[in-house]
């Protein structure tokens, strides 16, 4: 049996594993279960998880991974700069697996500094979240302020300063990995290619404008951007059904509802509720209770806002005394979903970069400690 299929077994049982147990400790009424699996929101980011995939693809296809690079180029002779701005381009768009979006470019990238599959992995995976602390799109970020019952803008201001510690954070292994790299630069800058630029850029553009400014829906953004890439690269139509049908029946599909269904156990058995409760009553600090709660809920949902959503209003009497304790509750929980093997974007890239989570835990749990700290500094500041 293969390291790969073994990893991708044990990928999917470990979440069927506890959806069987939770379900054995806390019984739910099936039909309570399939409403709550089967509603708009999860079936758009199954939708979302598929197209995302398709999306992918489609850049391999139209050899977009290359033409970015050349369009970096043209722009910055910087190679580091070339293998953070995709991941960090992307980042602004949220999306469900988005890191996977930009894993193409980020590997095209990497591939000009030498790095492996572990060290990619992990520039890609953590530049594409650096902005989800205080971007304004981001749903833990417009619930923060909802509970909190300040603008999103005061809410982001407040956030700001633990973007640039993620981006900080990032660029130290970067640099480490670089310091002995014989060139850290492009020979010279690329001729500046107009149709290279908007070959590159505008499906990138449409589907940012779509979202962000017309509020267009991602799966429908999704789409019209993968007809322009088919239409700008002239590939033929038919390879969108084939490329449809492999993202359908992927492995990372069917990991991703099986996730999408654990939450919802999750969710409908309240199974955690005892855990945080008995940690409420334990007579530790409120903080530290606090951070235990928002990693324990962001690391078994693997998602921001449910963290959010747990976490502040039981510790909504600390935070009217001390916003500023906010920065470190989400940050912590934040970190927990960095960490959970229930997160998309982590489940998706680590199928696409073909790497185990024992490889990519010593470069992710270093830097969620570090981000985690910096928070507390942050507060104490």
């Amino acid at each position: 049996m293969s390291r790969t299929f073994f990893g991708k077994a044990l990928s999917i049982a470990i979440p069927l594993i506890l959806i069987v147990l939770i379900l054995i400790l806390k019984p739910v009424n099936f039909r309570v279960l399939i409403n709550g699996f089967l509603t708009r929101r999860i079936i758009n980011v199954i939708i979302a998880v598929i197209l995302v995939q398709v999306f992918s693809k489609t850049m391999k296809l139209g050899r977009f991974d290359v033409k970015l690079q050349d369009a970096i180029r043209m722009i910055t002779r910087s190679k580091i700069l070339g293998v953070i701005i995709p991941s960090s381009l992307f980042g602004l768009l949220p999306m469900p697996a988005g890191a996977l979006v930009s894993a193409p470019f980020t590997e095209k990238a990497a591939s000009y500094l030498g790095f492996n599959r572990v060290k990619t992995f992990f520039v890609n995976y953590w530049f594409r979240h650096i902005w989800e602390y205080s971007w304004p799109l981001y749903a833990g970020v417009i619930l923060g302020s909802g509970i909190l019952k300040v603008s999103i803008s005061k809410f982001a201001f407040m956030q700001s300063p633990l973007v640039i510690a993620s981006i900080l954070v990032g660029l130290f292994p970067l640099l480490m990995w670089t310091r002995n790299h014989p060139s850290k630069k492009h020979e010279d800058l690329m001729k500046f290619n107009g149709r290279t630029i908007t070959e590159v850029f505008l499906p990138v553009v449409i589907l940012f404008f779509l979202t962000l400014v017309f509020r267009v829906n991602i799966n429908i953004s999704l789409l019209i951007s993968i007809g322009l890439i088919y239409f700008l690269s002239k590939i033929q139509a038919i390879t969108f059904l084939k490329s449809l049908k492999n993202s359908i029946f992927s492995f990372t599909t069917a990991l991703i509802i099986t996730v999408l269904f654990l939450k919802t156990v999750i969710e409908k058995s309240q199974a955690l509720s005892p855990l945080y409760h008995s940690l409420v009553k334990s007579g530790i600090s409120p903080i530290i209770v606090g951070m235990g709660i928002a990693f324990i809920s962001g690391f078994f949902t693997g998602i921001t806002q449910a963290s959010v959503g747990i976490t502040f209003p039981v510790f909504l009497s600390i935070l009217s005394k001390n916003i500023y304790v906010a920065p470190v509750l989400y940050t912590t929980g934040f970190m927990g979903v960095m960490v959970s093997p229930f997160h998309l974007c982590y489940l998706t890239t680590k199928e696409y970069f073909k790497v185990s989570t024992k490889d990519t835990y010593p470069v992710i749990v270093p830097s969620a400690l570090l981000m985690i700290g910096l928070s507390l500094i942050y507060l104490l500041v």
